[in-house]
């Protein structure tokens, strides 16, 4: 199907079937409708009164077809695999066939001359000498030398009946009949257009069967050297279909169906078909799974290719879009503290298809952990930030008690010396329905490598 974008001259040519487009800039097309025959594209271009034409096979603008002798309106559509163009205020039109070949239509010729009528009857043409009218003859008027004498002329009032003679055609009746002519032969003919349907790693072309005579047998012109053809060739009876295994996704086949002849007659050719490429558009990448790095700020993407073969992969998530033929993805150098969504499609010469889903869970799973070096000397305070000064306490454990908690995360704050040891780390935690800080020196949460960073 193709697309124009009237203000820029952008083309593109969308393969319904399989969501391959092909994109191209004509220069000077106008804002008429494009239509797509064979191989090419052809575009109204009023301001001259011809099509611009791109060809799709060579990816490049082809010349030109001159349909009027200056600017106009043009009319343009595809019926019955040709293509048809009409200058709705003027005489000219034209007919273009798969192949490109161009057929010139006249839409007004010379109007027949009028014949002359006298007496109500036809004279042959207008100023020939008109005949002896009926009522002529019936009224005894007849001219001299109008009616050879002994032919049956139409005998008026008084008139004695003119009898033929004997001897003449119109007394012996008909003369002898002509043999009837034998049955003519069909001539030979060439079979429809194929159609060719994209397959993983294969085509298959269809064909309607050759009108008139039969012909011995079907081949298929077109195949590359590292495609194969199955069968070798199709007989008068069908089944109508070859299938082209090979070839390479990244190119366009084309194809030919020739009726083979015996007794010496040539062969005929069908139209080419439209081109496709021997494969389609892959589905989604299976058994997607997303893994966090131990201790957060990253993770692992894995998954296993779609049905369909080679393909190029667009991995979109928390570092932006990314393509990779591997099926692998590694993030790195994230914050903690969020989930985020990862998607990864396919896609290859034939187009792309549907994304698989995941998410990178990077909010830090919660541990159980004791309370540690919690002697009975004093309460330990739990603080609504990371500092010993800042912030204000809003819980505590008892002095000599060392219960168990839930760590959410550890994170960076004020530093505390104490029990010979000097830290910064602040373990984020929960002690009944109370959530606060609690330096690291009475958690050490840094010696448990399933807690992570809080961001």
């Amino acid at each position: 199907m193709p697309v124009l974008d009237g203000g820029s001259g952008e083309l593109a040519v969308v393969d319904v079937r399989s969501g391959h487009t092909l994109r191209a800039r004509v220069p000077g097309a106008g804002r008429g409708t494009p239509q797509l025959l064979g191989k090419r594209v052809y575009l109204p271009d009023e301001s001259a009164g011809s099509l611009l034409v791109y060809d799709t096979s060579l990816s490049a603008p082809a010349d030109p077809v001159r349909v009027t002798g200056g600017g106009g309106r043009l009319e343009l559509f595809v019926r019955d695999g040709l293509l048809w163009v009409n200058d709705p205020d003027g005489a000219d039109a034209a007919v273009i066939d798969a192949g490109g070949e161009v057929r010139r239509i006249t839409k007004y010729g010379p109007a027949p001359r009028d014949k002359a009528v006298e007496g109500g009857v036809p004279t042959g043409g207008s100023g020939a000498s008109p005949g002896p009218s009926r009522a002529g003859v019936a009224s005894g008027a007849v001219p001299s030398g109008a009616v050879p004498s002994g032919v049956g002329a139409i005998p008026g009032p008084g008139m004695p009946s003119v009898n033929p003679p004997s001897g003449s055609p119109e007394a012996s009746g008909p003369g002898p009949t002509q043999p009837e002519p034998g049955p003519t032969q069909p001539e030979p003919g060439a079979p429809g257009a194929p159609q060719v349907e994209s397959l993983p790693g294969a085509l298959r072309v269809t064909f309607a069967p050759a009108a008139g005579a039969t012909p011995l047998r079907y081949v298929l012109k077109g195949a590359a050297p590292d495609q194969t053809v199955t069968p070798d060739e199709v007989g008068p009876d069908g089944p109508f279909v070859f299938e082209v295994e090979g070839g390479s996704c990244a190119r366009q086949y084309g194809f030919t169906v020739v009726a083979e002849y015996g007794g010496g007659r040539p062969g005929k050719e069908s139209a080419p078909s439209a081109l496709a490429r021997p494969c389609v558009a892959p589905g989604a990448p299976q058994d997607l799974v997303i893994v966090p790095a131990q201790g957060g700020h990253g993770g692992t993407a894995t998954w296993r290719e779609p049905q369909g073969g080679a393909v190029t992969y667009t991995v979109t998530g928390p570092d932006g879009t990314a393509s990779t033929t591997a099926t692998t993805h590694t993030y790195r150098d994230l914050p903690n503290g969020a989930p985020h969504a990862v998607s990864v499609t396919a896609s290859n010469a034939a187009g792309s298809g549907p994304a698989a889903y995941g998410t990178l869970d990077l909010i830090p799973p919660p541990q159980r952990m004791r309370i540690v070096n919690n002697d009975s000397d004093g309460t330990l305070g739990i603080r609504s930030m990371a500092h010993h000064l800042e912030g204000r306490r809003v819980g505590e454990v008892p002095a000599g008690q060392n219960p168990e908690v839930v760590v959410h995360c550890k994170k960076r704050g004020s530093t505390i010396t104490a029990h010979e040891m000097t830290t910064d780390i602040w373990a984020y935690l929960t002690y009944q329905n109370i959530t606060g800080h609690v330096s690291d020196i009475w958690v050490d949460s840094r010696s448990n490598a399933d807690v992570w960073d809080c961001a």
